[in-house]
């Protein structure tokens, strides 16, 4: 404080610096990680050179640094305005950044193998939830005849997101068997498997996901597999499993009914509606709902 006291040229510089640590909580993190000011605090640096310059040259301190205080305030406030305007308009910015990062040479997969490709791609795909402009980013790094771990995985990750699972299929498979995956990463191509109706090995994955992980799409997503492999018996008991972790195992269990029945699944759907019948046996329209599913399972096996 005295030094602050005693010192024209530090009361300069120190409010000189205010504008730019107050920016410092406004980057949007396409720029930069948040309150990233290390690298955004440069922008001040020719104004203070200028300025220091100009002071150590002044006759009169005290005039001149209220002088060129104005032009250098004038400065931040019109930097402030503009990532205040960008943050205000995020998908623009993005949709901005995203078009010129497409030719930059920095983001090709022969600068540094590709590295910052993965970095953005991830950075526009999980904060942004612009999985279709993550994977094009990531497939310049996709070779028709070999591909690395990461980026297979991360390009599947990608379709599975925007739920284009045969191309999501088409990646992890690519790699599946050579490489390791965390639990999200096996989940969707479990998942892709699964909606691409290729349920015996989608049985396969999701078995090695329950040594681990308990969670109800998870083993309604097993069921539904053994299942649709004709084998009845092991996709209701993993079903049943699945309704008995549930939050509200009576919808569930509603909701099963009517899927399975929609497949024709009528043995399963039937032992899902009697469970509903003993929960409510005074129910009309789950009295109902069982006799039609033994009419349409009696027209079935005729």
């Amino acid at each position: 404080p005295s030094v602050y006291r005693q010192s024209e040229n530090l009361r300069f510089f120190l409010w000189a610096a205010v504008p730019a640590f107050l920016i410092s909580f406004m980057i949007d993190p396409v720029l930069g990680a948040p309150r990233d000011w290390d690298l955004l605090s440069i922008f001040a640096l020719p104004a203070f050179l200028f300025a220091a310059v100009i002071l150590s040259n002044a006759d009169n301190i005290k005039k001149k640094v209220y002088l060129l205080l104005i032009p250098i305030l004038l400065l931040h406030i019109i930097h402030f305005a503009s990532f205040a305007a960008l943050n205000m308009k995020p998908e623009q910015s993005v949709d901005r950044i995203v078009h010129l990062a497409q030719d930059d040479p920095h983001y090709q997969a022969d600068y540094y193998q590709g590295h910052r490709i993965r970095i953005f791609a991830h950075l526009i795909s999980n904060v942004y939830k612009r999985h279709q402009e993550g994977v094009e980013f990531l497939e310049k790094l996709a070779d028709e005849k070999e591909i690395d771990c990461m980026s297979a995985i991360s390009i599947g990750n990608g379709y599975a997101n925007m739920q284009d699972y045969e191309s999501a299929e088409k990646y992890y498979s690519r790699v599946a068997d050579r490489c390791p995956m965390t639990s999200l990463d096996r989940m969707g191509y479990a998942k892709s498997l699964y909606m691409t109706r290729n349920f015996n090995r989608a049985i396969q994955q999701f078995k090695i996901l329950i040594r681990d992980t308990t969670a109800v799409p998870l083993y309604s997503f097993l069921g539904h597999s053994y299942i649709f492999e004709n084998q009845t018996d092991s996709g209701v008991k993993y079903l049943d499993i699945a309704v008995s972790i549930s939050e509200d195992s009576t919808a569930m269990m509603e909701s099963l009914v009517d899927v399975l029945a929609s497949d024709g699944r009528f043995e399963p759907a039937l032992y899902f509606q009697k469970r509903l019948l003993q929960i409510d046996p005074d129910s009309r329209l789950y009295q109902q709902r069982y006799n039609r599913l033994l009419e349409l399972s009696g027209d079935t096996a005729q």
